[in-house]
């Protein structure tokens, strides 16, 4: 017995503990990041490209599905804090791709925002 899990059970379990981070109740995501965490330590070889094709799907989501809330007509409410919050995570996103897209030599979209 080494005291490791099967390659199978190791990534079972890492794309198991990664679903429950998408769970709408926080206090289970303490457990499921230490259970990935250690998991990568243990099982480097099966678990990080389970981690990396759930960070690049992340990453990749379309900036639109950003909530952003409206009024009855369907107009976005400026007024409200969450939009606020909403288009200061729209603008991070932004500034990420944009650097990514730059291949890190884009040091300008880490200027403070007028925005903020």
């Amino acid at each position: 017995r080494t005291g490791k899990l099967p390659i199978a059970y190791a990534e079972s379990t890492t794309l198991h503990m990664l679903g429950l981070l998408h769970v709408k109740f926080a206090p289970v995501w303490p457990a499921a990041v230490r259970v990935i965490v250690a998991l990568s330590h243990a099982q480097e070889g099966p678990v990080w490209p389970c981690i990396e094709v759930a960070l690049t799907k992340s990453m990749q989501r379309p900036l639109h599905n950003i909530a952003t809330p409206k009024d009855s007509t369907g107009i976005i409410d400026i007024s409200s804090k969450k939009a606020a919050e909403n288009t200061i995570i729209y603008d991070h996103h932004v500034r990420c791709f944009s650097w990514e897209a730059s291949r890190g030599k884009n040091h300008v979209i880490f200027t403070s925002s007028d925005k903020e």
